[in-house]
């Protein structure tokens, strides 16, 4: 310390850290000059027009990926072991073929289940798709909740409603993987589809055909058909087709028909054309017919076996074809699956803005009542579309009504529950 306490003083007021004298130079000027930081041009955050995805998208897309992934492989394998386990007994049972009986060994059952919910996989899929993108919404988003992430986004001035935007977005673009499936995977394999558990054929294989109608003028029968495979393409035994006509009926008969997928017809083996004259009760002489032209395909043949059961596996534009026809056969139900295909779609995605309001928000305590409401909203749509659906193939008698009355009853649901979404997510306090 200084013997004259006023130059104490002095020196002290005078120093870094003390208070700086009238007229002494700053620190700030002796500091060295900070680095310029640039941000980028606004035209190097937009690719294609839309504006990349920033940090917190990226987030949320990405677990909302991996939940979708996860939700996909516990609902489709859940779903396909009940079903194994309730319908085991008919993996095991024995094949019969051309009247001898075969016992099933233990790598036969394991092959025969495995063949079978492989291609199973792809209508499950179908009816489940909805579900597994619910499931995986509200997975992201109470995660979020019970970690906090969305007190903290709050916080930095997100909206919680910008939070959801990723999923939304995200599940339109996985509802275009139904769409393929439908149009283009599930047609391409009804054979497959359409057998029953344990079997190498379709339903119906080895079976009479009787009365199948093409919907203008030919009634085909048969006495034993066998549905198209990998290895093999459809062919029916004694075909007997009665055409008839204003001016009388004409018999087609063949020891032998094989579909031809290239020409869509017919080849007939040892095939022949009788015209009967309907007023003097005369057939004209036998003339030979090497290919059958009708609208009477494979898949109308599954149709007609399966009681229409399997009109959902149609694509779309094969439904327009068969009810551009003439007295469509089972106009009906193709009127409610076109319908109802479509309006699927927009289901899906209402289901996903369904679970986003009752899921998405800033107090975790309240996650137990949230997974409530969810299955509430969710389990009320499904439902409703059900009924719809199913009342679709039951039209009034009224014939102007009939036509309008599946397209109706699928398109209900959507303007319901749109709303209702709407309404919801407008509620959401963020």
């Amino acid at each position: 310390m200084a013997k004259n306490p006023r130059q104490y003083i002095l020196t002290q007021m005078t120093g870094p850290s003390g208070r700086r004298r009238r007229g002494a130079p700053s620190p700030a000027e002796h500091r060295p000059p900070r680095a310029k930081v640039s941000l980028p041009p606004v035209r190097g955050r937009v690719f294609l027009g839309m504006q990349r995805l920033g940090v917190v998208d990226r987030h949320v897309l990405y677990a909302f990926i991996r939940n979708w992934i996860l939700s996909f492989v516990v609902l489709m394998g859940l779903y396909m072991v009940l079903d194994m386990v309730v319908n085991f007994d008919e993996f095991t049972e024995p094949t019969v073929s051309e009247g001898s009986t075969a016992a099933r060994n233990g790598l036969h059952v394991f092959w025969g289940i495995l063949d079978y919910y492989f291609f199973q996989s792809f209508r499950i899929f179908s009816y489940m798709s909805g579900l597994i993108s619910v499931v995986a919404t509200a997975f992201t988003l109470m995660r979020m909740s019970r970690f906090n992430e969305t007190v903290a986004l709050l916080a930095a001035g997100v909206p919680l409603l910008r939070v959801a935007a990723p999923i939304v977005f995200a599940s339109l673009v996985l509802n275009a993987m139904l769409v393929v499936n439908q149009e283009l995977i599930v047609p391409n394999i009804i054979a497959q589809l359409t057998r029953e558990r344990g079997a190498d054929d379709g339903l119906g294989a080895g079976e009479p055909l009787q009365s199948v109608f093409d919907g203008r003028s030919d009634l085909l029968f048969a006495g034993s058909y066998l549905p198209p495979r990998p290895d093999r393409v459809a062919s029916m035994k004694e075909m007997t087709v009665i055409r008839r006509l204003a001016e009388g009926v004409t018999l087609i008969t063949a020891d032998r028909a094989t579909w031809d997928n290239d020409i869509a017809a017919w080849q007939l083996e040892n095939g022949f054309v009788t015209r009967m004259d309907s007023a003097a009760g005369v057939g004209e002489p036998q003339r030979p017919i090497f290919v059958y032209q009708t609208t009477i395909s494979p898949d109308i043949i599954a149709l007609k076996v399966s009681q229409n059961s399997f009109v959902d596996l149609l694509s779309r534009k094969r439904i327009n074809e068969l009810l551009s026809m003439e007295n469509a056969v089972g106009q009906i139900d193709l009127l409610r699956v076109r319908e109802a295909r479509l309006a699927n779609y927009l289901i899906n995605v209402v289901l996903v803005l369904l679970t986003i309001p009752c899921v998405l928000t800033r107090e975790p305590r309240i996650l137990q009542k949230s997974s409530l409401l969810v299955f509430i909203a969710v389990g009320s749509c499904l439902a409703t579309v059900f009924i719809s659906q199913n009342m679709a193939g039951l039209p009034p008698s009224d014939p102007n009504l009939a036509v309008k009355w599946p397209a109706l009853m699928s398109w209900l649901p959507v303007f319901v529950f749109g709303g209702i979404a709407v309404a919801m997510l407008d509620r959401i306090r963020t």
